[in-house]
Formats: structure tokens, sequence, C-alpha cells
């Protein structure tokens, strides 16, 4: 399963005094051996509650086989931490090699 094989992580990102995130970077890993086309993530800041401030979806696209990607996310004045998870991948390698099983 291609799930089990990509994974999603952040770095030791910044939080601002009065709330808000700088400096934060998300990383996707592809351990599997096919090129993943699209991985598709949620991004949540969460307010001091734990509640969902704000979402939105972030895009990767072409990680290659044992790769990883980095994407520098814009600043945001709002929030004191972050919640991501993967919501879609999409391989057209890995769907034509399971296709033959």
């Amino acid at each position: 399963d291609i799930y089990s094989q990509v994974t999603i992580s952040a770095n030791n990102y910044k939080r601002g005094a009065f709330g808000g995130i700088k400096d934060l970077e998300l990383t996707v890993k592809n351990n599997s051996r096919f090129i993943v086309d699209e991985v598709i993530v949620e991004l949540m800041y969460l307010k001091p509650s734990e509640e969902t401030l704000k979402s939105e979806k972030i895009t990767f696209s072409n990680i290659s086989p044992n790769g990883t990607l980095t994407l520098q996310i814009p600043d945001n004045s709002r929030g004191i931490k972050v919640n991501y998870k993967i919501t879609a991948i999409h391989s057209a390698g890995y769907k034509n090699y399971t296709a033959w099983l």
C-alpha cells in the first residue's frame, strides 16, 4: 500500500509571541520504488484550544522513488501550532503496477 510508504513531517518552525507561524517547512518522503505524481496535504493552523483556526491544501508534485520534497510554507499571522496530514496520493506507476497483481 503506497499510503504506508509516503510520509509527511515538519521542521521546527517558529511561533510569534502573540501567535503566528513562521519559517514552516513541510517535507514529503516517498519510500516507495515508484514516482509519486502528487501528494495532497491538509495543513491546519490551530488555536490554543487545539481547535482548527484555518485549513488549507498543499500540493506536492513529482517526488522521485526514495526521494523527498520540501516546500516552504508562507508565514501566517494566526495560530500557535500546526497539524498536517496526507489526504491523497496519486502515482500512475503504482496504479499500473497494482493493476497487474
